[in-house]
């Protein structure tokens, strides 16, 4: 089982998550939430919104990708090649690459004869609010390096950190659980975004066990401990 961690290493925690699927289609777009919430910083000072979509989009096809919410994208490539336009500037991209929208900038996708799909996570402009000189000087950074021991049954590895490395915005682990494994109960310093990657099994955020299979979603909040069981025959 593959366990995909989105942590918001700046410390803030949900309120009122919305976990449900809600799929939206136009044209030749196909568009899914999967979790739509809000944060309250540990102060109670600053709220925010948070954001994962699921973006499908045909081929031969120009679509500009508007999230609801504004403020600073994380873009997955989860299957196909295609051309990202940011600002008038052409990127090739694959699947399994990774990389991150400024604040203010516009972003669209031209695809060829194949189709694409994109997972968009949004973090609300407030989050930004007294650290604009991060927002303004985050970098996308591909981490490097083995799976290493993260709790007994658990291997993680940062498969990418996004802003200063001394304090990035953002840390993104991918955690695998051999099968017929469980974890020791795992915990974050910052609010995290779970998604499972690979695999079935169950995720036991704060006691409360919750069936999981390929692209379930949930949060955490910070410092609260969550268990991963894998009874599956592989991780």
């Amino acid at each position: 089982m593959k366990v995909r961690i989105n942590l918001m290493v700046l410390c803030f925690f949900l309120l009122c998550p919305a976990l449900a699927q809600v799929g939206e289609k136009k044209d030749k777009v196909s568009k899914t939430t999967l979790l739509k919430g809000q944060f309250l910083s540990r102060n109670k000072s600053v709220k925010t919104d948070a954001l994962i979509e699921n973006y499908i989009i045909a081929g031969n096809q120009r679509v500009k990708i508007e999230p609801p919410i504004k403020g600073l994208h994380l873009v997955e490539a989860k299957a196909g090649k295609f051309v990202a336009v940011v600002n008038n500037k052409k990127q090739e991209h694959k699947t399994g690459d990774f990389w991150v929208i400024k604040p203010g900038n516009e972003l669209f996708i031209e695809t060829d004869d194949d189709a694409a799909i994109l997972q968009v996570y949004t973090i609300g402009g407030n989050f930004l609010k007294g650290n604009e000189k991060i927002a303004s000087d985050v970098t996308f950074r591909p981490a490097e390096g083995q799976y290493k021991l993260l709790k007994e049954n658990a291997f993680a590895r940062e498969s990418y950190s996004i802003g200063d490395p001394s304090r990035p915005l953002v840390k993104i682990l991918d955690i695998n659980v051999g099968p017929g494994k469980k974890t020791e109960p795992i915990t974050f310093t910052g609010y995290a975004m779970i998604q499972v990657l690979s695999g079935s099994g169950v995720l036991i955020p704060e006691g409360r066990e919750i069936k999981a299979t390929l692209g379930t979603t949930l949060t955490l909040d910070p410092d609260k401990p969550i268990v991963v069981n894998n009874p599956q025959d592989r991780p």
